[in-house]
């Protein structure tokens, strides 16, 4: 089955914005939805172009709970319509959830990272996430566009930690690649191994990488205790320096809700392809999962979702990386664009489609899915100018 696109013609421009920097007009041209016959589908942590087709990887467990398995699908049309899913990724283990990450390597070549989630108590329910947990990345390659993977060993992230893949790679000016992730130990710090928010990085077009580079020095100067940050996204500017940006848990302001006030996400800044960095600076930006893109010369776009406004999926545009201005919010086609579930914006993904077109996937709610979470996949392709 395959779901059409709906024409849309949203507009947003942004606001606050600084009398000196002119701010991008951002449009929804049009939006579909990308699956809704998986039931709980969410958590799309890749998308990629292979010719005129797209290919995306997402999940149908929040935090790759036990029993969780990875989706991917693909649309031969640019996005406006999506196919069924073609493989599924799993695990007989009933204390692993399985998920998956997608990104384009040099050469036309996709990399699969396979995350097996092992999750270290009896529960086999989704609270399992918060009684330990360990991740292992499974590497596969694809040479012929996404429809046969073959095997290529592990990320060499630290052993016994948790954490994550941000499901995007960024070149660097100097031709290295960086896969935005971030690891925290699980039961004592590995020698050696640095932990934190960072990335994995490879000289050799994606063939082998590094092991765990951080870019958020952790604690920062002046805060009592660690900001413990995680999700992030890096964007290369034209004079080659990277500009970060990452989410925090840390502030629980209201009683032990901490959604509503505070963690706002952080960016920090390198001029050396990544070997240094700047010291954090906090944003007013309450986000989660940023996913960050240039597009053209001196237009960014930047989506997360909105912690201070319910967790909707917020799109942000800057011409230079730094100031950030809000410009508009997700289609949310299916519930006419109401954020019905705050457990959405948990993740999104960007891929160009032209000199000022990006394609955007995401995870929305609507109660009438009448599944556990009534998570579903939708897709929109954005223009900024």
């Amino acid at each position: 089955m395959k779901h059409p696109c709906i024409l849309l013609m949203l507009c947003g421009s942004a606001l606050f914005a600084s009398p000196r920097l002119e701010a991008a007009e951002v449009s929804i041209i049009e939006s579909c939805v990308v699956n809704d016959t998986v039931p709980n589908a969410q958590t799309p942590f890749g998308l990629v172009r292979a010719g005129d087709s797209l290919l995306a990887v997402f999940s149908d467990g929040g935090d790759l709970q036990p029993g969780a398995k990875a989706y991917l699908i693909r649309s031969d049309d640019l996005g406006k319509s999506w196919g069924e899913p073609y493989m599924v990724l799993s695990s007989e283990e009933p204390h692993m959830g399985i998920g998956g990450a997608m990104v384009s390597l040099p050469d036309d070549k996709i990399l699969l990272i396979r995350i097996e989630m092992s999750h270290h108590s009896n529960d086999r329910t989704w609270d399992a996430v918060f009684k330990g947990r360990t991740c292992v990345y499974q590497l596969e390659t694809s040479v012929d566009g996404g429809k046969t993977f073959q095997k290529g060993g592990t990320l060499p992230s630290a052993p016994n930690s948790t954490g994550g893949i941000m499901g995007t790679i960024v070149t660097l000016a100097n031709g290295d690649l960086i896969l935005p992730a971030y690891q925290y130990p699980h039961a004592g710090k590995e020698p050696g191994q640095e932990y934190g928010s960072g990335f994995f990085r490879s000289k050799d077009k994606g063939v082998t990488w590094g092991p765990l580079e951080v870019a958020f020095t952790d604690p920062v100067p002046g805060r009592d205790k660690k900001l413990d940050f995680n999700e992030a996204a890096y964007v290369v500017r034209p004079d080659g320096s990277i500009v970060a940006y990452a989410r925090i848990d840390s502030e629980i302001l209201e009683e032990g809700i901490w959604q509503s006030k505070g963690n706002h996400m952080w960016w920090a800044e390198s001029k050396d392809n990544g070997e240094t960095w700047s010291m954090p600076q906090e944003t007013p930006i309450g986000g989660i999962f940023p996913a960050l893109i240039r597009v053209g010369q001196d237009k960014y776009l930047l989506a997360c979702g909105d912690r201070h406004a319910g967790r909707k999926v917020s799109l942000y545009t800057s011409p230079n990386g730094l100031d950030f201005k809000y410009a508009i919010d997700a289609p949310y086609v299916r519930t006419k664009g109401v954020s019905i579930s705050t457990a959405t914006g948990g993740s999104q993904c960007f891929v160009p489609i032209s000199e000022n077109e990006v394609y955007m996937i995401y995870y929305a709610a609507d109660p009438a899915e009448k599944t556990l979470d009534n998570t579903y996949i939708e897709g929109c392709l954005i223009s900024v100018n």
